[in-house]
């Protein structure tokens, strides 16, 4: 009785050691630590993943609908500008969380892209001027 009980044991303390969560801790350009996040552990199996992660993030704004895939991203983002695309005027603008500009597009066509792989991984703030109006989002890179 004395094995099976310290089977059991063992085994619930794996479980629990399997389930943990990690954190991790973001820095600024001087060294200060800045945040600190809870990272919860994904499914590895990607057949077995939520397909509503695929999904882009779309938002009416500007009488348009507005697309941003990926996001989280590693690298590449694309921002499709849906519905009439006829008299698109404006620009999209990156900026670090310390407020500083590090890409700027002007909208010509219904697609803009950025490349953020020689970026430090992070939070971005994307704001977008289209038709007079401005929003803003925020933007994940891993």
């Amino acid at each position: 009785m004395k094995k099976l009980y310290s089977l059991c044991l063992v085994c619930c303390f794996a479980g629990i050691l399997q389930a943990q969560t990690k954190i991790r801790y973001s820095y600024d350009v001087s060294g200060n630590r800045v945040r600190r996040e809870i990272v919860l552990s994904r499914v590895q199996n990607r057949a077995l993943a939520d397909p509503e992660d695929e999904k882009p993030l779309s938002e009416k704004f500007a009488g348009q609908t507005v697309r941003f895939y990926p996001n989280p991203t590693k690298g590449q983002i694309t921002i499709a500008i849906s519905g009439n695309t006829e008299e698109l005027s404006g620009d999209v603008k990156i900026f670090t969380m310390n407020g500083k500009c590090i890409a700027t597009r002007k909208i010509v066509s219904s697609k803009v892209s950025f490349d953020l792989s020689n970026q430090p991984a992070g939070n971005y703030i994307l704001k977008m001027t289209l038709n007079g109006k401005s929003a803003t989002w925020k933007i994940i890179k891993e």
